[in-house]
């Protein structure tokens, strides 16, 4: 499965609870992270791992699982550029390398910037999300003063020249000299590049990897692997053609889904995969409004109880009378969380359960006490 981190208390992604206890946890390069409790909220993972079964009702996820690794995917990480700002000066949107980025309320702020239109031109940011087709839909934006070893650009490739050794994709011209091309990229293909971040004045980023920039180019996984076996995809659609079309830089078979999908949907797609193509089976509406009733969903211990606020997996979280299931809250008891981000960057308790299974702080490659989130706004 690939899709954007929605809870802890291991990994939930796409309605998927995943026990990462014993997943192997690399970045997009390949490097481990296994043991540094890497993975955050809001980030676009792809999960390898067991079949799944049925989860009890009252959880936001429907299904349970083994994941055996995960991978994190940054789309973008640069210099902050371009920021258009409304009447009241906050942000809408900014540029990294060219590549536009936009982002809603159910998008993740952290770093420097923690609330949405926060965003400041001569920050860096790295940006995990999904293409729509124009810009890119952020999930987590994380923000910081200091200059990153590397550069990343993603983005579909609008020409390509043999002779120079460079291609574009969008604005920036990229030199693949030092790295090659593979003969399968060619233009309206969807890649990574990973640039050297020390450019040369009025010469092309020197790129030291490009990728294509779909599941089967990430680390350790190749088409046997997938090939066969179900999949479940969150993405925004483009390229629609009768009824296929792509989502994260594969090919969707949706003849059998019935309802007709358009271009800039924000959807689930679940299936099976087949050949290099995504046979699918079912799909759900993913956009803004689906995400905010989902929300954020924690299990973990309760620390720090005052009248209005406790502690959970070293986050903050704020309740009130309104707040159903509040009573059950006590220091050391095992609580699931239904959280909602607020636009002032704190969090609320929308809803509480006991959780007699619940870790203080989770496990192996849980996510260790971090809560930096997705499917809602900001974070920290």
């Amino acid at each position: 499965t690939s899709g954007s981190i929605v809870g802890f208390g291991s990994i939930i992604v796409n309605g998927v609870r995943y026990d990462d206890s014993l997943a192997k946890v690399a970045d997009v390069d390949g490097t481990d992270h296994s043991n540094s409790n890497a993975l955050k909220l809001g980030m676009v993972v792809a999960v390898q791992g067991s079949a799944t079964t049925v989860a009890q009702a009252g959880f936001n996820y429907t299904a349970e699982g083994t994941a055996s690794q995960v991978v994190f995917v940054t789309e973008l990480l640069g210099p902050v550029t371009n920021v258009v700002r409304d009447a009241q000066g906050q942000a809408q949107s900014f540029d990294i390398l060219g590549q536009t980025v936009h982002w809603s309320s159910t998008t993740v702020f952290d770093g420097l910037s923690t609330t949405l239109g926060a965003v400041e031109q001569g920050q860096f940011a790295e940006v995990y999300g999904f293409w729509d087709g124009e810009f890119w839909q952020a999930s987590r934006v994380e923000t910081s003063s200091t200059a990153p070893a590397v550069y990343r650009l993603s983005g579909v490739v609008t020409a390509i020249d043999t002779a120079a050794h460079t291609l574009t994709i969008g604005q920036e011209t990229v030199s693949y000299a030092a790295v090659g091309l593979d003969a399968a990229l060619g233009v309206g293909t969807s890649v990574r590049a990973v640039l050297n971040p020390n450019r040369v004045l009025a010469q092309p980023w020197a790129a030291t990897a490009i990728r294509r920039a779909d599941l089967q180019a990430l680390p350790n996984v190749t088409s046997a692997e997938l090939d066969g076996f179900e999949m479940e995809l969150e993405g925004i659609v483009s390229g629609v053609v009768g009824s296929r079309f792509t989502l994260q830089g594969l090919t969707v078979d949706g003849s059998a889904l019935g309802a007709p999908i358009t271009n800039g949907q924000r959807v689930e797609v679940k299936g099976r995969f087949t050949q290099g193509v995504l046979i699918a089976q079912s799909w759900e509406s993913d956009e803004d409004s689906d995400r905010e009733r989902k929300g954020f969903e924690l299990h973990g211990v309760v620390s720090a109880l005052s009248a209005n606020t406790f502690e959970l997996r070293g986050y903050s979280v704020t309740y009130d009378a309104s707040t159903k299931g509040a009573q059950v809250l006590a220091n050391g008891i095992g609580v699931e969380v239904k959280l909602q981000l607020q636009a002032n960057g704190s969090w609320y308790a929308r809803e509480i359960e006991s959780d007699e299974n619940a870790s203080a702080t989770g496990s192996g490659n849980d996510d260790g006490g971090e809560l930096e989130g997705v499917e809602t706004s900001d974070g920290d």
